[in-house]
Parts: C-alpha cells; sequence; structure tokens
C-alpha cells in the first residue's frame, strides 16, 4: 500500500478495552500495528506471545501494538466478554473492539487482512495476511530507525518462530454437510441424533436431542450426550459457551476410544479425582482440549448431561 496513504482517524468507531480512549493524533511519533483479530481464533492465539513480545521489545523505541478485536460471534460484541479474553491471555497492550469491522473498511484493507502498520507521520506503511506474520519484524525495526536513528535492536522473530497459522474450522452453523449423521437439521427445530461409527474425518457426530439456531447448537435434554469429531492435527479447540441458567456446564473428554491421557490435553483440560479428563465450559470462548506431541488422525468425544449450553464448532490444525 502506497506510503503516501494517511491513516484515518479511528477514535469515534471502536471501544477500548484495557486502556484510555486513543487516536492517531495522540500518538503521533509513534508507530503502530494494528491486529485484527477475533479471540476465538486458535491461530492468533499462538502468535499472541510473538505479538506480545513485538510490543515489549520495540515500545520504548517509540512503537506500539493495537489490537483490535473483531467479532465472529454475538457473543464478542460485548466487552466484558472481550475484556475477559485479554486478561486471561495477559496482554498489556492497548486493545480496543471494533464491532462492524469499520477499522479495516476505512484503511480500505480487505477482509484477509491482519495486520496493518502506521508510521511515525500517521501512513499506511504497509499491510499484511495472517500468514505473512514473519515479515513485520524487519518493516517495523525499518521504521523506528530511519524516524529515530535508534541503535539495531536483536530480532525477536527466530526465539518466537510459532508462526504455523494454519488452521481448519467446522462450524456447526452456516455450512450445510457439516453434522454427518443428519442431514434435516433446521433452525429451532428439535431432532434427536443417533451415535453413528465408523466416523468419516472433518464431520461433527451428535449424540442426543440437539436444536439448532442461528450461530450454534443447543443441547435440549440432561440425558447423556455427546459431540464427537475425526481429525487430522496436534491441536484441537471448542468454541462454546455455558447455559443462561447453568454457568458451568461440564463434558468428559474422550480421545481414540479412551479417556484422555494428561500428556495429551489442552490448556483447558483439568482431571478428576479418578483421572477423568473433564472441559469447564463457564465463558463463552475458545477452549483447548487436545494437544499431541505429533500429529496424526484422532477421534474425540466430548460427553455431557449438561442442557441449554451453546456449541460453535472446532477448530484443529
Amino acid at each position: 500500500m502506497p506510503q503516501t496513504i494517511k491513516a484515518p482517524e479511528f477514535k469515534n468507531v471502536v471501544e477500548w478495552i484495557n486502556s484510555k480512549n486513543l487516536s492517531l493524533e495522540s500518538m503521533n511519533g509513534t508507530v503502530i500495528l494494528l491486529n485484527f483479530r477475533s479471540y476465538t481464533d486458535s491461530a492468533f492465539q499462538k502468535l499472541s506471545p510473538f505479538i506480545g513480545a513485538l510490543h515489549e521489545t520495540y515500545n520504548a523505541y517509540g512503537f506500539t501494538v493495537i489490537g483490535v478485536c473483531v467479532p465472529r460471534f454475538d457473543f464478542e460484541r460485548f466487552d466484558f466478554n472481550v475484556s475477559y479474553s485479554v486478561n486471561k491471555e495477559g496482554i498489556d497492550y492497548p486493545v480496543c473492539l471494533d464491532k462492524e469491522n469499520d477499522i479495516r473498511k476505512l484503511c480500505n484493507a480487505k477482509s484477509d487482512i491482519a495486520f496493518i502498520l502506521i508510521d511515525s507521520e500517521g501512513k499506511i506503511n504497509s499491510t499484511y495476511r495472517l500468514e505473512d506474520v514473519a515479515l513485520i519484524e524487519n518493516k517495523i525495526s525499518a521504521l523506528l530507525l530511519g524516524a529515530r536513528k535508534t541503535r539495531p535492536i536483536e530480532p525477536i522473530t527466530e526465539q518466537n518462530r510459532i508462526f504455523d497459522t494454519t488452521n481448519k474450522e467446522l462450524l456447526v452453523c452456516g455450512t450445510d454437510g457439516t453434522i454427518a449423521n443428519n442431514n434435516s437439521f433446521e433452525k429451532g427445530k428439535e431432532l434427536f441424533f443417533g451415535d453413528c461409527t465408523p466416523r468419516v474425518e472433518d464431520k461433527i457426530y451428535l449424540d442426543g436431542w440437539w436444536k439448532e439456531e442461528k450461530e450454534y447448537i443447543i443441547k435440549t435434554t440432561s440425558d447423556i450426550g455427546h459431540i464427537a469429531i475425526k481429525f487430522y492435527g496436534k491441536n484441537l479447540y471448542v468454541i462454546a459457551r455455558p447455559a443462561f441458567s447453568y454457568p458451568h456446564c461440564k463434558f468428559t473428554v474422550e480421545l481414540d476410544g479412551k479417556n484422555i491421557t494428561k500428556e495429551n490435553t489442552g490448556k483447558d483440560i483439568s482431571f478428576s479425582d479418578h483421572d477423568e479428563g473433564l472441559l469447564s465450559v463457564h465463558k463463552p470462548r475458545l477452549y483447548h482440549v487436545v494437544k499431541t506431541k505429533n500429529a496424526g488422525t484422532h477421534e474425540i468425544r466430548l460427553l455431557t448431561n449438561s442442557k441449554d449450553f451453546m456449541f460453535y464448532g472446532f477448530i484443529f490444525n
């Protein structure tokens, strides 16, 4: 993007989560990296330590990251949910909530642009897709050196090489054929799903009574039921939110037909006294369920008697 394009002011189109209200005018002289993200995207969670390290390393030289949360789901439009995620990730750079994706629109940036770099004169210098994140640090360093002639800083990119941002998502709503064992799911209609094996990859299997809504499905009874998927990867995440009437929804987690073991768990799994892997859904967010040493084909099954919780889908990589 040409360097002559002035970055548009955005102070009136966002809600600030963890800082005072900021404006480009008030940050004149600062190199700014706008990081567009959804807090239910596992790729950005993987990159979060690196983005935080960029801010920490270069902040003293006149650089800041601004996280711009762009909602994918309705629950991401509420500032208290975004605030919870920001605190959980330990983010200390400014974060704002852009409910209508206005900043990216004002910058004439396409929807796949994940980063916009603004120079110290308030001009848009460059834009990057998610897979181009490894290119950003050199540009930041060059802009700071050009503006202030500071000493070169040892790059942090090599120490933080976590740039595999490839994800596969299976969301339960909006894509025909995602749910394998019933083709007649209709919004608002309660249906019974029977268990189905053998399972094929990249399909979601349900067991029990379920109802489809705009963005999610709801388990409608307190009978035991499950959600299952066969996938290829090392990590698996779940997007879910608890029932309004039951603030803690619990799932027993099985991996490849057995209770999940501690060496294969994501950070959101706890264990019972009987060594059962448990997932507790207590906030609307992304939950890290599986983390294996090597990539491979696995089957995960989440069993529960909880009702009225909202399940959005799986992400794996």
